[in-house]
C-alpha cells in the first residue's frame, strides 16, 4: 500500500512538471495560460482557453549580401532627413512602407555603397559606367535599387543618374531634384512644399496625384504628363521636343502665363490665346522650341 501511494505521488509530480513545461511553451508562443483552468490549483475546469497576445518588438539591423545583391534593413526607429543618390545606371524606386530597407539586385557589390551621415542623409552611390556605355547594345540586366521608408517626411531628395528609371511614391519632402540623362521618371502621391526640379535629356516624365510647389522641368526629348495634381508658385517648363500634357486642379484665373515659343502649339483650357492674368498668384513660364503643350486647369 505504501509503495502504491509513492507511485501515485510520483505520477502526480510528473504531471505537474509536464503541465508547467507545456504552459511555458504556450507562453513563449504568445498565449496566456490560466493555471486554474488547467487544474494546477487542485481543481479542473472544462472551459480552459488560450488567449493569443500580440508582441511588438524593435526590428534589428540586418545586412545580407551576395555577389550581385544587397539588402539592409535598418531598425524601425532609424530617422533620416533626406536622400542623396548618385548612380550611373539603375531602376530606382522610393516608397513609403512599414519598414526601412535598402535592397539592390544585379549590382557589383564592391561598387555599391550606402550609409547615413551625421546629418541624417541617406547616401547611396553606385558607379557602373560599363553598363551606361554598353547596355543599349547588349542584353544587360540593369540593376535595381529599392528604398522603403517607415516615415515619409523628408527635408530633401536628390537623385543624379545617367540612365535607367526613377519612381517615387507617397513621399512628403521640402525639396526634390532629379537629374536623369536617359530614362523615365514616374511620380505619384508626392507632396513637395518648397521646390522640385527635373532635368532630362531623353525619356518620359509622369506625375500623378501630387501637390508640388515651384516646379521646374527642363527636358530635351520625351513626353511630359501631369494628371490630377496641384501645381502652385512658379511653374517653369522648358521643352525642346515632344509633347506636354498638363491637367491640374485649380482656377484658370489664379495662373499667369509667360510664353516663348519657336514652333509647336500651346493650348490652355482648349484655347490658343494666352489668358491675361498678370497679377495671378501662380505663374507658368514656358519655353517651347518644338512639340505641343496642352494645359487644362479646372
Amino acid at each position: 500500500m505504501k509503495k502504491l501511494c509513492i507511485a501515485f505521488a510520483a505520477i502526480g509530480l510528473v504531471l505537474l512538471i509536464a503541465g508547467i513545461i507545456i504552459a511555458g511553451i504556450y507562453s513563449s508562443m504568445g498565449y496566456s495560460v490560466d493555471f486554474e483552468d488547467i487544474g494546477l490549483n487542485g481543481s479542473y475546469s472544462d472551459s480552459a482557453e488560450f488567449v493569443e497576445t500580440s508582441v511588438v518588438s524593435e526590428s534589428s539591423d540586418i545586412v545580407s549580401t551576395t555577389e550581385n545583391s544587397y539588402y539592409h534593413e535598418y531598425p524601425y526607429s532609424t530617422e533620416i532627413k533626406g536622400i542623396e543618390l548618385n548612380i550611373s545606371a539603375a531602376d530606382v524606386s522610393i516608397d513609403y512602407d512599414e519598414y526601412f530597407s535598402i535592397s539592390a539586385s544585379d549590382v557589383d557589390n564592391p561598387k555599391f555603397s550606402e550609409s547615413i551621415d551625421e546629418n541624417g542623409i541617406l547616401k547611396i552611390s553606385y558607379e557602373n559606367y560599363d553598363i551606361v556605355n554598353l547596355f543599349q547594345f547588349l542584353d544587360y540586366d540593369i540593376p535595381s535599387v529599392n528604398i522603403t521608408l517607415p516615415s515619409n517626411e523628408l527635408n530633401s531628395v536628390k537623385i543624379i543618374m545617367e540612365a535607367g528609371s526613377t519612381s517615387i511614391y507617397n513621399i512628403n519632402t521640402q525639396k526634390l531634384a532629379v537629374s536623369l540623362t536617359a530614362g523615365d521618371i514616374s511620380l505619384s502621391g508626392l507632396n513637395v512644399t518648397e521646390s522640385a526640379k527635373f532635368e532630362m535629356t531623353a525619356g518620359e516624365t509622369s506625375i500623378y496625384d501630387s501637390d508640388i510647389k515651384n516646379l521646374e522641368i527642363d527636358k530635351t526629348a520625351g513626353d511630359l504628363n501631369i494628371e490630377n495634381s496641384v501645381l502652385t508658385g512658379t511653374i517653369k517648363i522648358s521643352s525642346t521636343a515632344e509633347d506636354c500634357n498638363i491637367n491640374i486642379s485649380g482656377n484658370l484665373e489664379d495662373y499667369s502665363f509667360d510664353v516663348t515659343k519657336t514652333a509647336g502649339n500651346l493650348n490652355i483650357n482648349g484655347n490658343t490665346s494666352i489668358p491675361d492674368n498678370e497679377n495671378a498668384q501662380n505663374k507658368f513660364v514656358i519655353s517651347l522650341i518644338a512639340g505641343d503643350i496642352d494645359i487644362n486647369i479646372e
